[in-house]
C-alpha cells in the first residue's frame, strides 16, 4: 500500500500543479477503486477523506510555491480568504464523521459536477481579465464580499469530503470573480494550503489519518506538483480549463455510477 500511495501521490501531484488543484478530486476515486483492483486492502470513504486531505496539503503547498515564482498568485485574495477557509474547512472536517459513506460520495460527486458546469460559464465581456504577463496578479481587483462568501462555502463542503476545494475554487474564481485562468489556478493553491492545514488537523483529531500512509503521500505529491506547475506555464489557459472541466465530469459520473449500480 505504501508504494501505491507514493506512486499515485506523485502522479496526482503532477495534475495538481498543472491544473491548480489540490488533487483530491482525482485522488479520492483512485483510492476508492484502484486498491481493490490491485488486490490491496479496500479503503472506506472516511479513510479516503483523511488521505486526500493530506495529499491536498502536500500538492497544494508545492504547487503554490512554484506558481509564486511565475507570478500567477493574487496575495490580496489569499490574505482575505485564508482565515475564512481555515474555519470553514476545519468545521466541515470535524462534522464529516457524522455522515455515512454513501452521503459523502454523493456530496463529492455533486461538487465535482457543479465545478465542471462552472468552468463552462463565461465571464461578462466588461470583466474580461488579461493574463498576468500583461497585468500583475497582485494588482487585480475583485469583489471582496463575494470572495469571502464563495470561499467559505467551498471550504465547508470541501472539509466534509476531504478536499481542499481547489477543484471548485478554480472555476469559481474564473467564472464568478473573473480572474484570469492561470492566476485563478495559482491563487487557489495558496488558499488550499490554508484549507488543507485546517482539514488535516480536523482529520487527525478525528483519527482518520495514518501517519505512515500520510508520509508516503507527501513524498510523492510534493515533487509531482513542482513538475506540474512547470508544465502549466507552457500550456494555453483555455486548454487547461477544458482539461479540468472534462476531468471533473468523468470523476463525478464514475462515482455516481458506482453508487447506483
Amino acid at each position: 500500500m505504501l508504494v501505491f500511495l507514493l506512486v499515485s501521490g506523485f502522479l496526482v501531484g503532477i495534475l495538481s500543479g498543472l491544473l491548480g488543484i489540490g488533487g483530491g478530486i482525482i485522488f479520492a476515486p483512485l483510492l476508492l477503486y484502484v486498491p481493490g483492483w490491485l488486490g490491496l486492502s479496500v479503503l472506506s470513504m472516511k479513510t479516503v477523506t483523511g488521505l486526500t486531505m493530506v495529499q491536498a496539503l502536500a500538492g497544494s503547498t508545492s504547487g503554490y510555491l512554484a506558481h509564486r515564482r511565475y507570478r500567477t498568485v493574487s496575495q490580496p485574495l489569499i490574505f482575505l480568504t485564508g482565515p475564512v477557509i481555515i474555519l470553514a474547512t476545519f468545521s466541515g472536517a470535524q462534522l464529516s464523521g457524522l455522515f455515512g459513506d454513501t452521503i459523502l460520495k454523493v456530496i463529492f460527486a455533486l461538487m465535482a459536477l457543479g465545478a465542471a458546469l462552472l468552468m463552462q460559464m463565461k465571464g461578462k465581456p466588461e470583466n474580461h481579465r488579461v493574463e498576468p504577463a500583461e497585468e500583475p496578479a497582485k494588482e487585480l481587483e475583485f469583489n471582496r464580499g463575494l470572495a469571502v462568501l464563495v470561499v467559505g462555502m467551498i471550504g465547508f463542503t470541501g472539509g466534509l469530503v476531504g478536499q481542499g476545494g481547489a477543484f471548485l475554487l478554480v472555476p469559481a474564481l474564473i467564472s464568478i470573480l473573473y480572474f484570469p485562468a492561470k492566476v485563478a489556478m495559482g491563487s487557489s493553491l495558496g488558499i488550499v494550503v490554508l484549507a488543507s492545514l485546517a482539514g488535516v488537523g480536523g482529520k487527525f483529531s478525528a483519527g482518520l489519518v495514518d501517519p505512515l500512509n500520510a508520509l508516503a503521500l507527501i513524498l510523492g505529491a510534493a515533487p509531482g506538483a513542482q513538475l506540474g506547475s512547470y508544465l502549466s506555464q507552457r500550456l494555453n489557459s483555455e486548454i487547461l480549463k477544458q482539461l479540468l472541466s472534462g476531468l471533473l465530469v468523468l470523476v463525478s459520473m464514475q462515482i455516481l455510477w458506482n453508487i447506483w449500480k
